[in-house]
């Protein structure tokens, strides 16, 4: 959840996955669930009392936002305590976090904690996880479930977004059971039980993730991955720390990487964009102010004009509704202005 200032950008993830669930014309080309089904999108804060003091009025612009729409589906925005230990009780992540489990956390604590977090809750009631430096384009949710790649040009699993409609899915588990075997307190390797854990494990477990066929993904050699479909670059497109700049500055972007992107929102194939906020955020605030009209210019202004309009409006002029100026975790470019 949102922290109140800080250098990550929050409110378009909200605002773009509320919009994608609401409109019809973001299905895919491709679903196969109905898209009628009402939706709760619920956000987990640590502190309730708390985050909502700070976050009332962008709570309630999010509900506005859910009930305004013309829309043959429901979609509820819902702000939930969450306690840490009774999301892992009754999970393979339990014999780590549990009560009587007493293990050494190490120094990177709170980032596996984060990772086991998101597989344990998708565990326990099922639906899609999304990191909140996703930029929604379409309806994840009519999909049958699904793993992303990391990034351009790479193989790796990212554990940003990922669905499993139902319930205790025996993939979840399995990673969850590889967690607790891998956890190593005095590793220095920040995201070992995060994608290089999910790449891995997943590599392994289900061969023929890459397949675009169906029949070929029902054949994986564990039970476990049937039906489960890998989202290549053009679904869901993340960017890595090294390729991060290049989103600032088309010219500088790889013409293919562009083309990739127009190509799949032509055929309405692109879900998600991955911005990696903790250091595009810092990059793409110092762009904006330095020149607002060429950052109006590159992809990802252009995806968050398109995709989360409010927080866009805020964040470069400063003409957004009021909680979007104060919650999405920037101030406006206006303001860095020298």
């Amino acid at each position: 959840p949102p922290r109140g200032g800080g250098h990550t950008i929050h409110g378009c993830a909200f605002e773009s996955l509320i919009r994608t669930l609401l409109d019809e014309s973001a299905r895919p080309a491709d679903a196969v669930r109905p898209a009628h089904l009402p939706v709760v999108v619920i956000i987990h804060v640590s502190n309730y009392t708390g985050a909502l003091g700070v976050h009332q009025l962008l709570a309630d612009e999010l509900d506005l936002l859910a009930r305004g729409a013309a829309s043959r589906r429901e979609v509820h925005v819902v702000w939930l305590a969450l306690a840490f230990e009774d999301a892992v009780n009754g999970t393979p992540l339990e014999a780590l976090y549990g009560p009587t489990a007493h293990a050494r956390l190490g120094q990177h604590a709170e980032i596996h904690k984060a990772d086991a977090l998101r597989m344990a809750l998708v565990y326990r009631y099922g639906g899609l996880y999304a990191d909140l430096d996703i930029v929604h384009w379409r309806d994840s949710l009519v999909l049958p479930d699904f793993v992303a790649l990391e990034g351009f040009g790479s193989k790796g699993i990212n554990n940003a977004h990922f669905l499993f409609h139902r319930a205790r899915h025996p993939l979840l588990a399995r990673l969850m059971e590889a967690f607790v075997q891998r956890h190593d307190p005095d590793s220095k390797v920040r995201h070992a039980l995060g994608p290089l854990l999910w790449t891995d494990v997943l590599r392994r477990l289900c061969p023929n993730l890459d397949t675009h066929s169906s029949e070929e993904r029902k054949a994986q050699a564990s039970a476990e991955c049937r039906n489960v479909s890998l989202l290549n670059f053009r679904r869901a497109s993340g960017i890595g720390v090294t390729g991060a700049r290049l989103f600032l500055s088309d010219k500088r972007t790889p013409p293919k990487v562009l083309a990739g992107l127009d190509t799949a929102e032509d055929a309405r194939t692109l879900l998600a964009f991955h911005y990696l906020a903790s250091f595009l955020g810092r990059f793409e605030q110092t762009k904006c102010a330095d020149n607002t009209t060429g950052y109006a210019q590159t992809f990802l202004a252009r995806a968050r004009a398109r995709r989360c309009p409010m927080t866009f409006a805020s964040f470069v002029t400063d003409t957004g509704p009021r909680p979007w100026r104060r919650d999405d975790g920037l101030p406006s470019c206006r303001h860095r202005r020298r």
